[in-house]
């Protein structure tokens, strides 16, 4: 009986652990993800690495890898960091539950990076008439609009859907700063920069 008391605490302290452990790294993984650089993303991929060594199948933590893959493929050209999203991206689907913003976001992400623009604002679509929505998923349907009709009236939606999503996401005023900079829009470009 003395036994597996003790066994029984012992696996308790072992999963307390492990929460703190994961909520630690957790924390990690979304500040150098709203950083929107280069290195912080590699940085969460490193800190994801160590949550997916506690617990292997941790849904949001292969989600946000995933995530982060897909945009260092699509707007830093990183070899190879499709082919990991899209592996990362499986792992998180086959984990079940309701799909994290970041799932959503890296399916946008990786069908635009194959060109493959109007399944994956259909995707989004879907996602967004059952009510959920974040300005990462936002950002990704405007981008898909973008690239499938940039002049179309569901174009102008997305952009009006984003800009009243986004509080202060770096990545989201970093792209609507380019693309207002791209319209010769200066003092929205401006505006979204600072």
């Amino acid at each position: 009986l003395i036994a597996i008391v003790g066994a029984f605490v012992f696996w308790q302290l072992r999963v307390s652990e492990n929460k703190k452990a994961i909520k630690k790294l957790w924390d990690d993984v979304q500040v150098a993800v709203n950083d929107d650089q280069y290195t912080r993303y590699t940085e969460a991929l490193k800190a994801a690495q160590g949550i997916l060594a506690i617990d292997d199948g941790h849904q949001l933590t292969l989600s946000a890898m995933a995530y982060a893959e897909a945009v260092l493929a699509t707007d830093h050209a990183v070899d190879g960091a499709l082919e990991h999203a899209k592996e990362h991206l499986a792992r998180a689907d086959a984990a079940g539950g309701k799909p994290t913003d970041f799932q959503v976001a890296a399916h946008a992400l990786i069908s635009y990076a194959e060109r493959n623009y109007e399944q994956g604002l259909a995707d989004i679509k879907r996602v967004q008439d059952q009510g959920g929505s974040s300005p990462i998923i936002e950002l990704e349907a405007f981008r898909l609009a973008l690239a499938t009709n940039p002049d179309s009236k569901d174009t102008d939606v997305q952009l009006r859907r984003l800009t009243s999503s986004v509080t202060s996401q770096a990545r989201v005023f970093n792209f609507l700063g380019w693309y207002y900079y791209q319209r010769e829009n200066w003092g929205q470009a401006d505006e979204k920069f600072d």
